[in-house]
């Protein structure tokens, strides 16, 4: 190992020098280069957040563990060093290929030649179009990094259409990350496609914290929805926290003849095939939801598809379709306004906020139980720091008591999960999600 001791993260591998090498010497450097044009201000402002990291413990003990050892400079120490750099390795490839009978000109003879020495008064104006991919990339995490996250509007994206929990739930986060952080979080509807539009495109979005994603139960069934997905499922996305969990209700309409569960299984039974279910598309909790409660009360019902849960109540408001099995939020206020009838709801108790709907094991159906939750994501890449600092103001917002109250009265259980255990739990859920559409042979598409 070139280096004047042992690293104490390879306390095995001898130096050079202790390896009788004692005049080789090498190391290698990273610098971050910007475009030429690139406004001077800006160059010195990144110099200056640059520096500032590699002071911090965190970053120290970073590049220590990897074997690295911090080092900043001006713009024009940076200049001088490359500069210098470029003589010196110049000469070294010269003298290597002297040594192995090959001649190496100073200029390159190829069919664009660069003459280096003709612009050796520019040589930091060409080492700025180089464009290093690597130190451009850790350039933008640092300068994000350093930045006051967030310092302009964040858009939370929910890939169903309005009106469904999912759409409740980033629209309540949103509203409190806003109070809290003084910035613009809105939300933005991407639906379709059982929500793999509106993820795609989060997957998609620059990793600066700026464009995030609230996914549900949902998520964990598309790998068994879809043969292949357009982002990486297991690791396209940062899962940030959780922001609720909900029992599912069973809904019919308020002129549906059926006045209990007890009622609707019995019918269904005997007549195969004459009723529907409603869902937020091929694939969606709603669906899925519906597809247990076919296989544990042995019916035979069709299935109708909506672009979302929303969409999907206002066909069993207006009696296009039948039912509809759904996370709490989306029903209680339909059931509160009369325009749906609940039947049944998942739970060991019923809600206090529909004290005279049973739950499933009160009315018959023992067997069936479903949760559906809803969190908060980002893009692959998103600097550490954005991620744990969007978690912190989750647990704040679910600290306060108006939103706990809010989420209550919807049936709903206040989220905080860390990023760690969140990425577990949708590991989890997956693995369960394609148990059971195995089970109810919902195939790929």
């Amino acid at each position: 190992m070139t280096s004047t001791k042992r690293l104490a993260i390879l306390p095995e591998v001898p130096t050079v020098a202790e390896s009788g090498y004692k005049d080789f010497e090498a190391v290698d450097w990273k610098v971050i280069v910007a475009p030429a044009g690139t406004p001077a201000d800006v160059v010195k402002r990144l110099n200056a957040a640059v520096a500032k990291a590699l002071t911090q413990p965190a970053m120290i003990a970073q590049l220590a563990a990897e074997g690295s050892t911090p080092m900043s400079g001006s713009p024009e120490q940076v200049a001088r060093y490359i500069k210098a750099e470029q003589a010196e390795w110049g000469k070294l490839i010269r003298d290597a290929g002297h040594q192995a009978g090959v001649s190496i000109p100073a200029t390159c003879n190829t069919p664009n030649p660069v003459n280096f020495e003709a612009k050796n008064q520019t040589t930091m104006n060409n080492l700025r179009n180089i464009a290093i991919a690597a130190g451009l990339g850790f350039a933008h995490l640092l300068a994000t990094a350093q930045t006051a996250w967030p310092d302009k509007p964040v858009r939370i994206v929910v890939p169903y259409a309005p009106g469904g929990t999912t759409d409740y739930a980033a629209r309540q986060i949103a509203q409190k990350l806003t109070e809290q952080t003084k910035q613009s979080f809105y939300v933005e509807n991407k639906a379709g496609a059982s929500g793999t539009i509106g993820t795609d495109l989060v997957a998609k979005a620059a990793p600066d914290g700026y464009t995030l994603l609230t996914n549900d139960t949902t998520y964990a069934m598309l790998p068994s929805l879809f043969a292949k997905l357009p982002w990486d499922h297991a690791n396209g996305l940062v899962p940030v926290t959780t922001i609720a969990q909900t029992p599912v209700v069973l809904v019919v309409g308020s002129a549906s003849p059926f006045k209990t569960l007890a009622e609707l299984l019995a019918y269904a039974q005997k007549n195969p095939g004459k009723l529907n279910f409603g869902s937020g598309g091929p694939g969606s909790s709603t669906h899925l939801s519906a597809e247990l409660l076919k296989r544990e009360g042995k019916l035979f019902i069709t299935h109708i598809p909506y672009k979302g849960a929303g969409e999907a109540m206002l066909g069993v408001v207006s009696g296009q379709v039948d039912l509809l099995v759904t996370a709490s939020p989306t029903a209680i206020p339909q059931i509160k306004g009369g325009k749906v009838r609940a039947l049944a709801i998942t739970g060991d108790k019923r809600l206090a906020s529909l004290p005279d709907v049973p739950t499933f094991k009160e009315a018959g159906l023992r067997g069936y139980t479903v949760t559906n939750w809803f969190g908060l994501a980002a893009p692959k890449g998103t600097p550490p720091a954005i991620v744990d600092k969007l978690q912190a103001e989750m647990k704040k917002a679910f600290a306060d008591s108006a939103l706990r109250e809010r989420f209550a009265q919807q049936g709903a259980q206040p989220g905080g999960m860390s990023p760690a255990d969140f990425a577990a739990f949708i590991k989890q859920e997956t693995v369960i999600w394609g148990t059971v559409m195995k089970l109810a042979s919902v195939k790929p598409e």
